[in-house]
Formats: C-alpha cells, structure tokens, sequence
C-alpha cells in the first residue's frame, strides 16, 4: 500500500535532477472523495488485521 520508497542512493537523485521533465510520468491528483475512500479502505483493512490499538495513522495515511 506504500506507493513511494525512499533511497539513500545519490545516484538515483542526481538521475532525477539530469531526467527532462517529459520523460517522467505526471501523478494526477485524487479527488478528495477518492482520498477519503482510500484512506477508509485501508484504515479497515489494518483495523481488521492488527486492530484498533495496533494501528497507528501513519500507517494509514
């Protein structure tokens, strides 16, 4: 569920800074009904799986 992944790589970071812009996919934007529905899925999916103790929001969100 964790779309992005951090890297402590400076070669990939000086990739990103040399990449022209057109080559690099553009991310569309949810709408907030969208996020809203996102964020309930998952909350339920971890609330179902560790529970309501064991669930933290930044899991979630």
């Amino acid at each position: 569920m964790i779309d992005d992944v951090a890297t402590d790589s400076s070669t990939s970071s000086e990739k990103s800074r040399t990449s022209s812009p057109s080559r690099r996919a553009r991310r569309v934007r949810m709408t907030g009904k969208e996020r809203r529905e996102q964020l309930l899925d998952i909350g339920r999916a971890l609330f179902a799986d560790k529970g309501f103790e064991g669930t933290s929001v930044e899991e979630i969100a």
